[in-house]
């Protein structure tokens, strides 16, 4: 085995092992809680909604984006942008995942 077939077999185990760490993230206890809390619901609820829908994957995002901040308002709860970023990605990731 040559050495650039070392150095790729290499990377491909280090890529291995990382992906099934992120998948074992997003499956976790913890991803889990914050879509169980009443802002993480409604984010949940509205990315399993716009998966059936024949959007691009950035109309979807940012679909996902203005209803679930709309939604979280309507409700008379608060979100922070960043923290609604990252919950609509743990949501959609959270869902890949199930899927596969």
């Amino acid at each position: 085995m040559g050495f650039w077939n070392k150095v790729g077999g290499f990377f491909k185990g280090v890529g291995k092992t990382l992906a099934e760490a992120i998948v074992g993230f997003i499956k976790s206890d913890a991803v889990r809680g914050v879509l169980k809390t009443a802002e993480g619901k409604i984010v949940n609820a509205v990315v399993v909604e716009l998966s059936l829908s024949n959007l691009s994957n950035s109309e979807r995002r940012a679909a996902a984006f203005a209803r679930s901040k709309a939604a979280i308002v309507a409700a008379g709860l608060e979100a922070k942008d960043s923290w609604l970023n990252l919950v609509i990605e743990l949501a959609v990731n959270l869902l890949k995942a199930a899927t596969k």
